[in-house]
């Protein structure tokens, strides 16, 4: 999945659409019936970059960013150590003095912990080590969470938690980063902000990786949707 071989040269396809669609696809080449199994599916336009510690489908349309996986939780305490999720994210883009801001469409309520939002962090393919890390996240059933990693050991173990009705899908999150320190808001409309919490970065870069992310909170999949990601 790193190392790749090109099949022959670019081809010109007659009629092409500036947006088409894309999947997997089977055939037989026989009249007995047959079978295939696919993972992993990512479809993401640059300057984006898709990635999931758990097998995930990752795929963009019309503005619209689609992750739909399981995975357990972002979330560490005791001997637990949990951080399974898929991301769309753009590299080294969220500097010292940066807002990250993205509309959650809608997140399936996998559980009431299920967590979909924005991600900062080192390194969005480093689960389990990067540092630097926090996360904004709206929940079906406990508001919007502020989580960060508060002794750089690359897991999620302190929380923010505003419970309130408003902070559920379709919200709009945001986070602005000053220095190591990162505040979290949520909205309903995208111009009056409440304040969750701040957090302060630990081993941050001076520039991290910043996207959406979601996580089922469970063993079952589930999809939530993005749009209107940007950072400023």
């Amino acid at each position: 999945g790193s190392t790749f071989t090109q099949i022959g040269s670019a081809v010109t396809l007659p009629s092409m659409a500036a947006t088409q669609d894309a999947g997997v696809i089977h055939t037989a080449h026989s009249t007995t019936a047959g079978s295939a199994t696919f993972s992993n599916l990512r479809i993401v336009t640059s300057p984006f970059k898709a990635y999931g510690s758990v097998p995930a489908a990752v795929s963009q349309s019309q503005g619209v960013t689609s992750l739909t996986n399981a995975g357990i939780d972002v979330w560490a305490t005791g001997t637990q150590h949990d951080d399974e999720y898929s991301a769309a994210y753009q590299s080294g883009v969220a500097g010292t003095s940066s807002t990250v801001t993205v509309h959650v469409d809608s997140q399936d309520n996998t559980n009431t912990w299920g967590k979909a939002g924005l991600m900062l962090r080192n390194d969005i393919t480093g689960t389990g080590s990067s540092t630097g890390y926090v996360v904004l996240a709206a929940t079906p059933g406990q508001g919007v969470s502020l989580s960060s990693d508060s002794n750089s050991d690359g897991y999620l173990d302190s929380n923010i938690t505003n419970t309130g009705t408003t902070a559920v899908a379709p919200v709009w999150l945001r986070l602005v980063r000053n220095g190591n320190s990162v505040t979290g808001s949520y909205s309903a409309n995208g111009t009056t902000w409440t304040t969750v919490g701040t957090a302060t970065l630990t081993g941050a870069n001076s520039t991290e990786d910043a996207g959406v992310f979601f996580s089922a909170h469970g063993a079952a999949p589930g999809t939530a949707k993005f749009s209107q990601f940007s950072v400023n």
